[in-house]
This record gives C-alpha cells, sequence and structure tokens, in this order.
C-alpha cells in the first residue's frame, strides 16, 4: 500500500517537473521565437538616408538586429556562397574586420541570400570568418534594400545613415574607399558641430563685449553733462 502511495507521489511530481519546464521554457524563449524576422522599417533605401532596420537569424541562431551595431561604422554585405565574386571579396573583408576588431568601432554583417545552414556554415569554416553572418532566408530584406545581383554592399556610419551603395565585389581599393565615407561622414559632423559651438561662443562674448562698452560710454557722456555748469 505505501509503495502503491509512494509510486503514485513520484508519477505526480514527475509531471509537475515536465509542466513547470515547459512554463519556463515558453517564458524564456517564447518571445524569441515567435519574433517576426525581416525589416522593421519601410524606409526607402538611399545614400544620406538611414538604413531601415532588419532582424534575422545568424549563424548561432541568435536574433541579430542592424541597429544592435549603432555607434560603429558597419559594411552591410549581401551575398551567397555560389556567388563567385562573392567568393573573391571576403578575404578583404574577414581582414579589415580583424584590422578594426581592436578599436570596437567597425563591423562587417554578411546576409547570406535564401541559402540553408550547411553551405553557409562550411563557407565560413572554409574562409575562416569571424564576422557576423545572418541569413535572409526569404530574400524579403535583400529585395527591401533593392538588391538585384549580387554581392552588393551599403556602408552606414555609426549614426546608422548609409554614405555610400557599392553593386558588386568591393574587394582593392573599393572597400576601403566606402569605408573612409561612412568613416568621415560622422568626422565631419562632429567638426562642424564644433565649428559652429565656437562660433556660437564668440558670438556670446562679442555681444557682451558690445554690452559693457555700450554701458562704459553712456556713462561717460553722463558724466560729462553732469560736468558742465548751469547758467546763473
Amino acid at each position: 500500500m505505501l509503495d502503491n502511495r509512494l509510486t503514485r507521489y513520484a508519477i505526480t511530481a514527475a509531471i509537475l517537473l515536465v509542466i513547470g519546464g515547459l512554463f519556463v521554457q515558453r517564458e524564456f524563449s517564447g518571445d524569441d521565437a515567435d519574433t517576426q524576422l525581416g525589416v522593421l522599417e519601410d524606409l526607402p533605401v538611399a545614400e544620406g538616408k538611414p538604413a531601415p532596420d532588419f532582424v534575422l537569424r545568424d549563424v548561432n541562431n541568435n536574433l541579430v538586429r542592424l541597429s544592435d551595431f549603432r555607434g560603429k561604422t558597419v559594411v552591410l554585405n549581401f551575398w551567397a556562397t555560389w556567388c563567385a565574386p562573392c567568393r573573391a571579396e571576403m578575404p578583404d573583408l574577414q581582414a579589415i574586420y580583424e584590422q578594426r576588431l581592436p578599436d570596437n568601432d567597425f563591423v562587417v554583417l554578411a546576409v547570406d541570400l535564401e541559402e540553408s545552414r550547411g553551405p553557409v556554415e562550411d563557407f565560413i569554416d572554409e574562409f575562416g570568418l569571424t564576422f557576423p553572418v545572418a541569413f535572409d532566408s526569404n530574400g524579403s530584406v535583400a529585395r527591401h534594400y533593392g538588391v538585384i545581383g549580387l554581392p552588393d554592399s551599403f556602408f552606414i556610419d555609426s549614426e546608422g545613415i548609409v554614405r555610400e551603395v557599392i553593386l558588386g565585389p568591393v574587394f582593392g581599393s573599393l572597400l576601403g574607399e566606402g569605408i573612409e565615407s561612412a568613416d568621415s561622414a560622422v568626422d565631419a559632423a562632429e567638426d562642424g558641430g564644433t565649428s559652429t559651438a565656437v562660433i556660437a561662443s564668440l558670438g556670446g562674448v562679442v555681444a557682451l563685449v558690445a554690452a559693457v562698452v555700450a554701458v562704459v560710454v553712456v556713462r561717460r557722456r553722463r558724466g560729462r553733462s553732469d560736468a558742465v555748469p548751469t547758467d546763473a
């Protein structure tokens, strides 16, 4: 009798543990699993305009958003394993990523277009890629960005503005020029802001000096008027 009761208690406890585990799993991963992938902002893609944000899954099945890299210069590269020019540019993309990695101000986000995980993982191993790689499984992000051929690269500054678009491979000088356009855009904006602030400060000083001079002149004139003798 006691053995039967203990067995029932054990079974009940096991069922409760399973139910509890399922509940915890749903609470911690349900939102992530239900996340809608693709473009998050219905904005046009153009140089000088904000890059539309999107969310995709990376090779580790984690969610990655373009906005995750705000504060860094981003090379957004659309590619595929079967694309010969993509293969040709990958070593240069990896090299510049490694070179800029210690500064923590630059990233390459490579978006694979409509391929399964296996070939992409083999490609990553072959080229020793260490920058983020995401899957545009249905091609929705690429279509929104106007990608009609591969590879295409979008150079985005640290404030999320598209500074240059290059259709075709970016190995050689093209890669450096695209990155420079994104880097220098923010530097120019910061320099312009500093210059404006300095000019505004100088203008304030000039206005203050002018006001002081005006007060001094008025007082001197009053002093002279007081010193003139009146007729008896």
